[in-house]
């Protein structure tokens, strides 16, 4: 346990966080004319995936759970934080487009680094790792 948090409690929280940060993100993305190229980066992203069937929840898995353990769980407590996100970055450069930047696509590693800190400080000060040993 974390400051006194059972796992079913810090679970609980981590998805209404996870969907809180999501919707507002999605709003701004929206919404906001400054995130246009983002959506239209984003639009395309979409095309060319393969949402067909159980896709979507595989995709979900794979990249909430498998990443979380492979970037919090593994790396962080090796790399730090700091370090943590700039390779979260970096994996996430084939979708992101990376090949050429504009200032849309700084924008976007940004946005993911900036994620992964986020990311990062949920783990260290609220998980039920940082006392595990």
């Amino acid at each position: 346990m974390s400051n006194g948090s059972s796992l079913a409690w810090q679970v609980f929280a981590g998805i209404v966080l996870g969907i809180a940060f999501s919707v507002l993100s999605l709003l701004a993305i929206l919404k906001i004319d400054f995130f246009l190229s983002f959506k239209i980066l984003l639009l395309e992203l979409l095309q060319i995936a393969d949402l067909s069937r159980w896709n979507p929840l595989w995709f979900a898995l794979c990249a909430g759970i498998g990443e979380e353990l492979l970037f919090r769980g593994t790396l962080q407590p090796l790399l730090g934080i700091w370090w943590t996100g700039l390779l979260f970055v970096i994996a996430h450069s084939g979708t992101g487009r990376f090949k050429s930047m504009n200032s849309m696509k700084w924008g976007y590693a940004a946005f993911l680094f900036l994620t992964s800190l986020m990311l990062g400080l949920v783990l260290t000060k609220h998980s039920v790792l940082s006392n595990a040993a």
